[in-house]
C-alpha cells in the first residue's frame, strides 16, 4: 500500500506540473482554462469508472492516472480569481477552500459509511464490493455536478 501511496503522490506531482503547464499552453491558443479544468475532470470520471470495472492487470495504471487528473480541479481556481475583482480574490478563494475542504470530509465519509455496509473479510480486508459502491456512489454525484456545471453555463452564456 506504501509503494502505491508513493506512486500515487508522484502522479500527482506530475499532474499539477504538466496539467499547469499545458492550461496555460492552451490558453495562449485560445482554449480556457475552465475548458482544459473540465476535460481533465472528464477524465478523472473516466478513470474512477475504470477502477470501479477494473481488471487487476491495469490496476496501477488506473491508480497513477487517478493522481494525474485528479489535479485537474485545482486549474479552477485560476478561472475563478479571474472572475472577481482583484480585491475579491482572496476571499474566493478562501471560500471555495472551505467547500472544497467540507465536500472531502463530507465525500470521504460517506465512501467509508458505505463500505462498512459490508461485512469485512476473514484477515480483515474491506469489502470490494463495498469499495466499489462508494467509488460508483462519488462517481454519480460528479457525473450530477457535470450534467449541472454543462446546463448551467449554457444558460449562463445564453443571457
Amino acid at each position: 500500500a506504501a509503494d502505491v501511496l508513493f506512486w500515487v503522490a508522484m502522479a500527482m506531482i506530475a499532474g499539477f506540473i504538466i496539467l499547469g503547464t499545458a492550461a496555460e499552453r492552451l490558453h495562449r491558443l485560445g482554449i480556457s482554462v475552465l475548458t482544459t479544468a473540465v476535460s481533465g475532470m472528464g477524465l478523472f470520471m473516466l478513470v474512477q469508472l475504470l477502477i470501479v470495472c477494473h481488471t487487476d492487470s491495469w490496476i496501477m495504471p488506473l491508480w497513477l492516472a487517478f493522481g494525474f487528473f485528479g489535479t485537474s480541479g485545482i486549474l479552477t481556481y485560476a478561472t475563478l480569481s479571474q472572475s472577481f475583482p482583484v480585491q475579491l480574490s482572496g476571499r474566493v478563494t478562501t471560500a471555495v477552500n472551505l467547500l472544497v475542504f467540507v465536500a472531502a470530509f463530507i465525500g470521504q465519509w460517506a465512501i467509508g459509511a458505505i463500505i462498512d455496509l459490508w461485512p469485512a473479510g476473514d484477515n480483515g480486508t474491506f469489502s470490494d464490493l463495498g469499495i466499489k459502491t462508494g467509488f460508483a456512489m462519488m462517481l454519480g454525484l460528479q457525473g450530477i455536478a457535470l450534467i449541472w456545471f454543462i446546463v448551467a453555463s449554457k444558460r449562463f452564456h445564453k443571457e
